[in-house]
């Protein structure tokens, strides 16, 4: 698979981000696209996956698994 460009690989984490921080408009009665929100979750994203990329005693397995660990977690916190 080819690598994405840095400029559509930002546009594709802000997407991703969009439906859950959309915001419900009382008067308008509808649903509204938060893109600041989406763009600042997409922001702590990345800085926390550059955080453990800069850890060198990790090898490239472990920040994998460390990340499948971190996602698990997220998924049981507040159900």
């Amino acid at each position: 698979m080819p690598q994405l460009t840095p400029e559509r690989q930002a546009e594709q984490l802000i997407q991703k981000f969009i439906e859950p921080t959309q915001d419900w408009d009382e008067f308008e009665g509808k649903w509204e696209d938060s893109e600041d929100k989406a763009k600042e979750c997409a922001i702590i994203a990345v800085d926390e996956i550059l955080i453990i990329m800069k850890e060198e005693y990790l090898s490239g397995a472990e920040k994998i698994e460390y990340w499948q660990k971190v996602r698990e977690k997220i998924s049981k916190l507040y159900q």
